[in-house]
């Protein structure tokens, strides 16, 4: 077992060449609290955890805070792993690059996510920002009770998971602040994109893109039991082709920001409803 307790520790495992193997994971224990505001170099721009790594990473309910990047490289706190993340607050984020930008895993095999907890910014200038993590290589990948609070921003696409290869689900996950597809041909997608699901599952903010934007993406994706607050600066909003099964968005607050949304319309009173919601499936 690997124990981090300092940012330094932290760092210098990152940048090691001891990344687990297919046969031999990695266990590493997050112990403390580390914050990037304490690292010996100030105005370090962390490249995550770069390159394959075969590990279990457990946070143990503890926060990594101020991790900052500005760059020109794909970003995630994991590159690409198999495994696990678990237990883990990333809080004040700010990350920027021209190439995508993940939360989490800018790319997962086999791997779960769950119980994380980011804050902050998130920024890809050139194509894409996922909140929690992309899935393009074989493998079961699941991204369950997590949350977002802050700003995703990607000039091509932006969403909270995507997954390319199949068997990608995200579960029991809540996302508030702004989803920004900024660019002028520039797609936002609320829950998922490419072969994922979504089962239970909440957005509340504000999204705007260039061209569309969607809960989902249609090709083999789908929804289930799935709630849209919009708030102001949201623009019309559609459910995606594919699969949609009770799903529904506020109305109340839809119309107050002026926009429509092709879904299942429930009012604000309905929605806070616990019995309302336990009537139809949705998440507490």
């Amino acid at each position: 077992m690997i124990e981090i307790r300092t940012i330094n520790e932290l760092v210098a495992l990152s940048q090691g060449s001891s990344r687990g193997t297919s046969s031999d994971y990695l266990d590493i224990q997050l112990m403390n609290d580390v914050d990037f505001a304490d690292y010996s170099e100030p105005t370090y721009n962390w490249p995550g955890f770069t390159g394959q790594w075969y590990a279990n990473f457990n946070g143990n309910g503890h926060k990594i805070d101020n991790i900052a990047y500005t760059g020109t490289s794909i970003w995630g706190f994991f590159e690409n792993i198999d495994g696990s993340v678990r237990n883990l607050k990333l809080t004040n984020m700010n990350v920027t690059s021209s190439a995508n930008v993940m939360g989490i895993a800018a790319n997962c095999g086999a791997c779960i996510i769950q119980n994380c907890r980011i804050t902050g910014f998130l920024t890809s200038l050139n194509n894409y920002a996922i909140v929690f993590a992309a899935h393009d290589r074989d493998g079961h990948f699941e991204v369950r009770e997590c949350s977002f609070s802050g700003t995703a921003r990607g000039s091509a696409y932006t969403c909270a998971c995507t997954g390319g290869k199949q068997n990608a689900w995200a579960i029991n996950n809540i996302i508030t602040g702004t989803f920004d597809a900024f660019g002028s041909n520039g797609e936002a997608y609320l829950m998922c994109m490419t072969n994922c699901n979504a089962v239970n599952c909440e957005f509340n903010g504000v999204v705007k893109a260039g061209r569309s934007a969607n809960f989902h993406y249609n090709w083999n994706s789908s929804i289930y039991n799935c709630i849209f607050i919009p708030q102001a600066g949201s623009r019309t909003t559609n459910t995606g082709g594919g699969t949609v099964v009770n799903c529904y968005y506020d109305s109340d607050k839809a119309t107050a920001a002026g926009i429509t949304c092709n879904a299942t319309a429930a009012t604000t009173a309905e929605l806070k409803s616990g019995e309302w919601g336990r009537a139809h499936g949705l998440p507490s």
